[in-house]
């Protein structure tokens, strides 16, 4: 039997993930910032919210990381981000099953939800509207000029 959990995410989690990444994640790094995957992950786990950055793992590997951090002079707006290896594919289920919870928490936090995904990540796309977030329509974004759509949450009453 798998064991799968999540639990607060360190930076040992990051360390154990750099180079592992998959090449979806790659891509839109590079897409997006002009920069690796792996310094996205520390990055991330750096400029993360207190309490808003977790591990999920799968028979004691660290298969996916996630959270949300503050867009600075916006009260209230939280930039959700999840960066994985291929072992993400097994633990989709597993994934779906706790994503709404996860979502939630961070919307205790903030108010609004946005961030950008890559037009070709088909499946982040899937998941982000199975977890109740608007996808815009694909626009030039980024580092290179890539099709990304923007997409976001908003918790019922907030206002920006």
């Amino acid at each position: 039997m798998v064991d799968f959990k999540i639990v607060t995410g360190r930076q040992d989690h990051v360390n154990q993930m750099k180079g592992k990444l998959r090449k979806i994640d790659e891509f839109e790094c590079y897409a997006n910032i002009d920069k690796t995957g792996d310094f996205a992950l520390q990055f991330s786990y750096n400029v993360s919210s207190i309490g808003l950055v977790w591990t999920a793992f799968m028979d004691n590997e660290p298969f996916a990381m996630f959270g949300a951090s503050n867009v600075e002079a916006k009260a209230g707006v939280g930039i959700p981000w999840l960066l994985a290896t291929d072992k993400l594919e097994e633990a989709w289920l597993f994934v779906l099953r706790q994503s709404k919870k996860y979502v939630a928490r961070m919307q205790e936090r903030y108010g609004l939800l946005f961030n950008f995904v890559h037009a070709e990540n088909t499946k982040s796309i899937k998941w982000l509207k199975w977890a109740g977030f608007v996808i815009m329509e694909a626009k030039p974004y980024g580092a290179h000029g890539h099709l990304f759509h923007q997409f976001y949450k908003k918790r019922e009453g907030f206002y920006v």
